[in-house]
């Protein structure tokens, strides 16, 4: 990440609107304050400290994808087709984060989010969980509860905490008299919308058309997504043994 002088873990906020259909509702809002989380400079040596942390996480996951024991069938045997869905899903995951740098910007880095988003879902669906619905990956309690403590770095962990916070400030500004969780469902809705892809569960026919009301009525910066894609994939590099565990997601037992 390339910082300007002075303005540490700062990205201008700038996208296009909404691509198609009439009205065009903004899917940036006024672009004020949302990467404003108290962070001002970094500390000496703060570079080194990510780098040896990534690394070695890094590492650590690699060897989970290699290990035959992660991917044993009840029987003690290999199922190399659960191995490759891992591998499959690491390698598309981390491709769309970088899709995310390389659009920055555009109206195309949010698509790129909820992709990566879209397959820590496959990460952690399996046999033994099922399913994990999208809205889950996107409500902020559970980004503090399961992706915030790979981000042991105090000056990290503020500020991802504080991009937590804001992005849950615009979810209330968005989405205004929902729950935590009901504009999480709001926001899969976006990447249904999208990507063309069918919600998981039982839901109002015209969750979609809400969802785009409220984007067109309250125009809340939902450019955060990107960020929150970014903090679990970062999180996974950072902590494997916990965010990583395959077919279970980070809270499931």
């Amino acid at each position: 990440m390339l910082l300007a002088e002075g303005s540490g873990f700062v990205r201008m906020p700038s996208m296009d609107a909404w691509p198609v259909g009439m009205g065009r509702p903004s899917l940036t809002g006024p672009g004020k304050g949302i990467y404003n989380v108290g962070v001002t400079e970094l500390p000496a040596g703060h570079a080194e400290v990510l780098l040896q942390q990534s690394t070695d996480g890094v590492n650590r996951l690699l060897h989970r994808l290699t290990d035959p024991a992660m991917f044993a069938d009840p029987e003690g045997c290999l199922d190399r087709d659960e191995q490759m869905i891992a591998w499959a899903n690491v390698r598309f995951g981390l491709d769309a984060i970088n899709s995310v740098a390389a659009t920055w910007g555009t109206s195309d880095a949010i698509w790129a989010a909820f992709r990566a988003l879209g397959t820590l879902q496959g990460l952690w669906e399996g046999r033994r969980q099922g399913s994990v619905p999208l809205w889950q990956l996107l409500e902020p309690q559970r980004i503090r509860d399961h992706a915030l403590p790979a981000f042991t770095d105090p000056t990290h962990h503020r500020w991802a905490a504080g991009l937590v916070d804001n992005y849950e400030c615009e979810l209330r500004s968005g989405f205004p008299g929902s729950t935590s969780e009901d504009a999480a469902r709001h926001m899969q809705e976006l990447r249904h919308l999208v990507h063309g892809v069918g919600g998981q569960g039982t839901r109002p026919r015209n969750a979609r058309l809400a969802t785009l009301r409220h984007l067109a009525s309250h125009t809340p910066n939902v450019q955060l997504v990107c960020d929150m894609a970014s903090l679990w994939w970062t999180a996974l590099l950072f902590d494997p043994e916990r965010v990583s565990r395959l077919g279970r997601a980070p809270w499931a037992p």
